[in-house]
């Protein structure tokens, strides 16, 4: 029923546990939201997250219902994600876009110039930067 829980991106963890008080933290996913809560509960990570967002509606719905119920302006939202779908979400509602390439990825997402991080170790400067005017 539900898929296997894959291991943690690195760093994640401690990213999610050091930056909670400063960031808003949110799940969008192509995966279905019964299976995304389950995950997250399984994993104890219930406390980081506001709140999920799964399929079937599209990342970029997902997002600017994010946005919508919330009150977020797109320059106020980061998307890091690992699949094209993600980058196209984040294109579709005007969201920055961080490219989680696994370490053994040495392709490129078609037509993306933005960052791209292999873990999460360095998210924070990446995040600095982007807000950098």
């Amino acid at each position: 029923m539900f898929e296997r829980v894959r291991a943690w991106v690195e760093r994640a963890c401690g990213f999610l546990y050091n930056n909670n008080e400063f960031y808003s933290f949110f799940v969008v996913s192509g995966t279905t939201e019964d299976e995304l809560k389950e995950i997250i509960r399984r994993r104890g990570m219930e406390s980081y997250f506001n709140e999920v967002f799964g399929s079937p509606k599209t990342k970029g719905i997902l997002l600017r219902e994010l946005m919508e119920k919330y009150k977020f302006r797109p320059s106020e939202l980061v998307f890091i994600g690992d699949a094209e779908t993600d980058w196209a979400g984040a294109r579709e509602a005007g969201v920055s876009f961080i490219w989680r390439r696994a370490s053994d990825q040495d392709h490129q997402l078609p037509g993306f110039k933005g960052p791209s991080i292999p873990s999460l170790t360095h998210l924070s400067t990446c995040l600095s930067e982007i807000s950098t005017p």
